[in-house]
């Protein structure tokens, strides 16, 4: 019986010699293969141990000079600290994207980006965030940019000239409270009370029965802290919605503000936020206020027209604007304001409409109306 693997010698008798083909041998060839490899590798790695000495040695493909550009609010050498390159590094060493998130990580910037040019400059390119108005934070200020982020405390290089926003929570604004409160969360809401070994050997059914009710206990607690920690979280999520909506609002009513001919005649120097009574505006020169209230829909542009007016109309006069409302919700065509003339103390109390005024009716009219009519007469006579 012939194997599977073995063939018989009837078979083997068979084969043609000439058809046999003798294998080469291929150990020299490998062997020099290797040596060839070996030896590329040991002369790279020795050009580039002396190509990195004669780099050591050198100044070439060094850091000579940083230069930052666009900087107007930020010192130039904090840039530079915080981008962690010095000067004498090797430019095959400074990893640009490393640095780039570090510039960004300051409070000013709001985009950056580090360029490296052969053979010894670095570039940084800053863009700042652009200082719209001061928050008031408990007496102190902060400069927020014009979507309502916060800078830093406002310093003597700042603006002085920038609105000061009133009646905002700074602290909801700022995420360490709400970044504390979704960590305790987090924690709260991972139950990672493991269930007791009920079937456990050597226990009776009262045992087990009391195991299981505490488990069932410790899970209710853990999941009752659970839902008051999420409803809290809710809570503040909306909060912090709702300040970071008003300041937006009164960002945009700011930037509405300055882009009218009203920027020249009344400049915004305080503009205060009740959520009862909408926007109230402070003139910086003199202290004016002007209450324009919410500004839904069209009710800014007409709002802005009669305060136009009014200005025009008060100049017109001589006086001085004190007082103004302009968000008077059953009769939107009225002004109420109050003006002193100059170097007199009286007080203007006026109800300026905005729009032609109504015709007066002659006098005689007016004394038509005033007599009385014959039937009161006779009466008066009976």
């Amino acid at each position: 019986m012939v194997s599977r693997f073995m063939s018989s010698d009837s078979e083997s008798s068979e084969v043609d010699p000439h058809e046999l083909v003798a294998l080469p041998n291929l150990w020299p060839t490998r062997l020099l293969t290797l040596s060839l490899v070996t030896l590329c590798a040991w002369v790279c790695f020795d050009t580039a141990d002396r190509f990195d000495g004669y780099l050591d040695n050198t100044k070439q493909l060094h850091v000579q000079r940083i230069v930052v550009h666009g900087v107007r609010n930020l010192d130039k050498d904090a840039v530079i600290e915080a981008s962690e390159i010095e000067l004498g590094a090797k430019l095959l060493d400074i990893k640009t994207e490393r640095s780039t998130q570090l510039v960004v990580k300051m409070p000013w910037v709001k985009s950056a980006r580090v360029a490296v040019q052969h053979p010894d400059l670095v570039e940084i390119y800053v863009k700042e965030r652009q200082p719209a108005a001061l928050v008031n934070n408990d007496g102190q200020l902060v400069v927020i940019d014009s979507s309502g982020q916060l800078i830093e405390p406002a310093t003597t290089q700042v603006d002085t000239e920038l609105p000061i926003v009133n009646g905002i929570d700074i602290h909801l604004l700022g995420s360490g409270n709400l970044a504390e409160l979704e960590t305790k969360t987090r924690k709260q809401c991972r139950v990672r009370a493991a269930r007791p070994a009920l079937a456990a050997s050597g226990r009776n059914k009262i045992e087990r029965r009391e195991a299981q009710e505490q488990y069932l206990l410790h899970r209710r607690q853990l999941l009752a802290k659970c839902r008051s920690s999420r409803r809290q979280l809710r809570d503040l999520r909306d909060q912090v919605e709702q300040e970071h909506a008003l300041l937006t609002r009164a960002l945009k009513l700011i930037a509405d503000w300055n882009q009218t001919p009203l920027r020249n005649r009344f400049s915004v120097g305080e503009l205060h936020i009740n959520p009862a009574l909408g926007f109230t505006i402070f003139r910086l020169e003199d202290g004016a206020e002007v209450r324009i209230g919410w500004d839904d829909g069209d009710r800014l542009p007409r709002r802005l027209d009669q305060l136009a007016q009014l200005l025009h109309h008060v100049e017109r006069k001589s006086l001085q604007l004190r007082y103004a409302r302009l968000d008077d919700r059953f009769a939107p065509r009225r002004v109420v304001y109050d003006a002193r003339g100059v170097g007199r103390a009286a007080l203007v109390d006026r109800i300026h409409p905005a729009g032609p005024a109504a015709p007066r009716a002659p006098r005689s009219q007016n004394r038509d109306k005033m007599k009385p009519s014959p039937k009161s007469t006779k009466t008066r006579r009976r």
